[in-house]
């Protein structure tokens, strides 16, 4: 694999281990791993994520008194701070995310921990992007959800601007359909634009070294 491989974090939001969600994760990773990136991917079905007690240690020590070896965040932790990109896959419950990647996003309190004690990162911001999958019965939208992705996101770390949001998953089985082979081209489409901004931002970087 080559050294300027973009590292990719893709969380995957759904308690269903081959559900929709999981399905539409593979395909990303395949796609992303196909143009030669590096992708970590993480599932809260596959993955035990402890939930944030409300502790509020971070806020002290900068790290979570959590953290064990049954638990999946430390490993995701060491992803997040070393990749280059962000990418989460979701579907909507109730017009918000999963309660397990609540359970997950709770835990990134970590990370306002580390600013209260060092001080904000200089660094810009990483791309982020964002797959919301959602049934064609919600009448409520997807607005609670991206809110939420959208400050965990820049928690972490990274910008998120507008997810792309796939309507009419009912049931299992339904991303797969003739109907949606659009929304698999758009969220294509989505991973290679993610992927763009990760080399357009290591090329602004080595420009401004050059300069220094």
């Amino acid at each position: 694999m080559s050294a300027q491989a973009a590292k990719i974090v893709l969380i995957e939001g759904s308690p269903r281990r081959s559900g929709n969600t999981a399905q539409l994760g593979a395909l990303l990773a395949e796609h992303l791993r196909e143009s030669g990136a590096d992708v970590a991917r993480f599932s809260v079905a596959e993955q035990y994520f402890e939930p944030c007690n409300g502790c509020n240690a971070c806020l002290k020590t900068g790290k979570c008194v959590l953290d064990n070896e049954h638990d999946a965040m430390p490993a995701l932790s060491v992803a997040l701070d070393s990749c280059d990109a962000l990418l989460w896959v979701t579907p909507l419950y109730f017009a918000g995310v999963p309660a397990q990647l609540k359970g997950l996003i709770d835990r990134l309190q970590v990370y306002y921990g580390r600013r209260l004690l060092h001080g904000k990162p200089t660094a810009a911001r990483r791309p982020a992007a964002a797959v919301i999958l959602r049934a064609g019965g919600d009448p409520f939208g997807a607005e609670a959800a991206i809110l939420t992705l959208r400050s965990a996101s820049q928690m972490a770390e990274f910008t998120l601007p507008e997810p792309l949001v796939i309507s009419g998953i009912d049931k299992p089985g339904d991303l797969m359909s003739a109907s949606l082979v659009s929304e698999h081209a758009k969220a294509l489409v989505l991973a290679d634009a993610l992927e763009e901004r990760t080399r357009e931002r290591t090329r602004e970087q080595i420009q401004v070294r050059g300069d220094a």
